[in-house]
């Protein structure tokens, strides 16, 4: 049986971030230690938030599957962007994600799948973004799928996108 809503989606999800990316080239893009990603901005010019992927801006366009992004937004909230693989979410606005810093106790976010390999979610408790300061691994599962992230130096990523929107807030 063809999916073509499903691969639509996909197909749309692929475009926009293509688009995001075209226009990353042209505006406040921002680099940590092995992260690079933007400001983005309102169809107003106002910021909305300030994101950082766990590969080069440029690699996105090749393959935006199996990808982290950290955001912080205007109002100073911290949330993860999860990109599994193509068909492997359901859409929703209200999708629960287990997300294990460390091996700790997974706590349960909220979020929302624009598409069917993209979840992007709500801010974390100042806890959980204490954890993820120092976090050596993310384990995040939602709708039986599990996706796993070495990562380092999530500190200064963070730092970096607090100085993002001090910069870009204006």
């Amino acid at each position: 049986m063809v999916k073509t809503p499903s691969r639509l989606a996909g197909v749309l999800a692929v475009v926009w971030l293509l688009c995001i990316v075209h226009a990353a080239q042209s505006q406040n893009r921002i680099v940590a230690d092995g992260w690079e990603g933007f400001a983005i901005r309102t169809a107003s010019d106002q910021l909305d938030r300030c994101v950082l992927y766990n590969r080069a801006i440029d690699r996105l366009s090749a393959s935006p599957y199996n990808m982290l992004g950290l955001y912080r937004d205007v109002a100073g909230g911290v949330g993860l962007m999860l990109f599994y693989q193509p068909g492997e979410l359901a859409r929703g606005d209200d999708v629960a994600v287990a997300v294990a810093i460390d091996q700790r106790e997974p706590i349960i976010l909220s979020g929302a799948a624009h598409s069917d390999f993209h979840l992007i979610t709500r801010p974390m408790s100042e806890p959980a973004i204490a954890a993820l300061r120092q976090a050596t691994s993310i384990d995040a599962t939602t709708q039986g799928r599990h996706i796993r992230f070495a990562v380092s130096g999530l500190a200064a990523t963070l730092d970096r996108l607090e100085a993002c929107i001090a910069a870009h807030g204006q």
